[in-house]
């Protein structure tokens, strides 16, 4: 007769208790792979949208030119920066941008509107109005700041530079832990140098 060999409780339950042992590291390395990749994944998702609102800026900005009857190069207020560019059309028309900032939304709008003149009187321009904000202006939510500087701050003029600073906050992140979701990007634009 042929003896078989049978493991014995003790045994079996110490296998029981390593093997629940090496499950519970993994779904630990698991959870903690998968909050490693969400929070990159975010990241990148800001990272994008800065780089999209940043191109967008710079795409303005290269166009940008002194309207010789109003004597303007831009404006600024606290919540917007308007400022004069030629169309790339064939005409190259003159052309007001506005991005404009609403700090209780959190949401950027960009405005343009062509700058036309009187017929009746070529040197007085007609006021330029922007529609309301609304989703088919706006460039991005979630912004937690939006600064422009111009150097040197003279407005009848092309500036050498401007700075941009962007303050984006990551989407999905809760509001006790609003310090560790922003991200602040910035960037210079030289523009006087042409």
């Amino acid at each position: 007769m042929k003896h078989t060999f049978h493991y014995t409780l003790i045994e079996v339950l110490v296998a029981i208790a390593v093997l629940a042992l090496m499950m519970s590291f993994l779904f630990q390395f698991t959870g903690s792979a998968q909050r490693i990749w969400s929070a990159s994944n975010a990241s990148m998702d800001v990272a994008s949208s800065s780089d999209a609102i940043l191109a967008l800026l710079d795409e303005d900005l290269a166009q940008m030119t002194v309207d010789g009857d109003a004597g303007l190069a831009y404006e600024k207020t606290a919540t917007e920066f308007s400022f004069y560019t030629v169309s790339n059309t064939a005409n190259g028309a003159l052309i007001k941008v506005c991005y404009k900032y609403n700090s209780a939304n959190k949401e950027l709008y960009r405005f343009q509107e062509d700058v036309t003149y009187d017929p009746a009187d070529n040197k007085e321009p007609k006021a330029v109005t922007f529609p309301a904000e609304s989703d088919d202006y706006l460039v991005a939510e979630g912004v937690e700041s939006f600064t422009v500087t111009a150097y040197p701050a003279d407005t009848t003029k092309l500036p050498n530079y401007i700075h941009v600073e962007l303050t984006l906050k990551q989407a999905n992140q809760s509001a006790s832990d609003m310090s560790d979701s922003q991200r602040v990007f910035s960037r210079v634009f030289f523009l006087g140098m042409k």
